[in-house]
């Protein structure tokens, strides 16, 4: 007889849902590519790559069609190789709700020096923003990267407390960079550590506004929105001149199914049967990209991953 520990295997959704949401969003069904047509001449590992990478699931972002064919196969190889289900319900599924997107609420407002902007246009809340009002001092802070290894670091020395923090997007003295502190979320987590009362972030030029409806990260304690055009152009200077603004944004979370895939292999040791081994890994990846991914502004291409 065999004597091992058990062995849970779970491959999982990375994002975990954080606050209130809407309905359930329902995605349209989807069928799934064949593994016999893509997988042809290929060996086990192989195939098992050329099926999860393959556009036709889309990229695999948490809740889509694709992400569900993903979790579909997973849970077939778990029952072809003799796992037993581990799900809530004793099949290979733990069932949960994420975040899926966003849309824009009733009431958003950005008014500075006398001029009031309409929303959509040429700013708009991102998708992680609070829901409340702030008005406020601004205070431009360059692009809220703190570089201890510069003389002139700044931004760590800047009173930002209470104020509406007005930062450029990305990192300006190195535009390629794409690590975490030129990312918008982290700035503005950052600035909300800090005791900022809101983040707002000006576009380089060219650049489109936000996609709410794609994204699926936590709401922060702020307001946080992106302008562009001659709305970035404004507020940077009021944000020089020290000009009060006053920020509303109102931002309405969706939520839709997301699946973790679990199975279990029993062990058969009477010392050892109650203890567990868990292997685990996640499956789902970016989608079509955007916010988030190392080229945010590849948005609509498939990030197979």
């Amino acid at each position: 007889m065999s004597r091992f520990t058990p062995f849970i295997v779970s491959v999982t959704i990375k994002l975990a849902f954080a606050g209130t949401a809407e309905a359930l969003y329902a995605y349209p069904a989807q069928s799934c590519p064949d593994l016999a047509t893509l997988a042809d001449n290929l060996s086990a590992a192989s195939a098992h790559v050329r099926y999860l990478s393959d556009d036709a699931l889309g990229g695999r972002e948490v809740g889509t069609p694709g992400a569900r064919c993903a979790a579909d196969y997973i849970a077939h190889q778990f029952e072809a190789i003799g796992l037993q289900g581990a799900g809530s319900d004793g099949g290979y599924f733990q069932r949960f709700p994420v975040r899926a997107g966003s849309s824009l609420g009733a009431q958003n407002l950005l008014r500075s020096a006398g001029m009031a902007y309409p929303v959509g246009s040429e700013w708009i809340p991102l998708g992680y923003s609070a829901s409340t009002s702030v008005t406020a001092e601004l205070i431009y802070a360059l692009d809220g990267i703190n570089r201890p290894e510069h003389a002139d670091n700044e931004y760590p020395e800047l009173e930002i407390q209470g104020r509406i923090v007005v930062v450029e997007e990305g990192d300006v003295l190195s535009p390629l960079n794409r690590t975490l502190q030129a990312d918008t979320h982290f700035k503005a987590s950052v600035a909300a550590g800090r005791g900022a009362g809101a983040l707002l972030v000006l576009l380089r030029e060219g650049s489109e506004l936000p996609d709410l409806s794609r994204e699926a990260r936590s709401a922060l304690s702020i307001p946080v929105a992106a302008l562009s055009g001659e709305v970035a152009v404004h507020i940077r200077n009021a944000a020089r001149g020290g000009n009060v603004a006053r920020v509303e944004t109102s931002v309405r979370p969706q939520a839709t199914e997301a699946r973790n895939v679990v199975a279990i292999l029993p062990g058969a040791d009477p010392k050892l049967s109650s203890e567990v081994i868990v292997v685990g890994a996640h499956y789902d990846h970016l989608g079509l990209g955007g916010e988030g991914s190392l080229d945010p502004d590849a948005r609509g291409v498939v990030h197979n991953g």
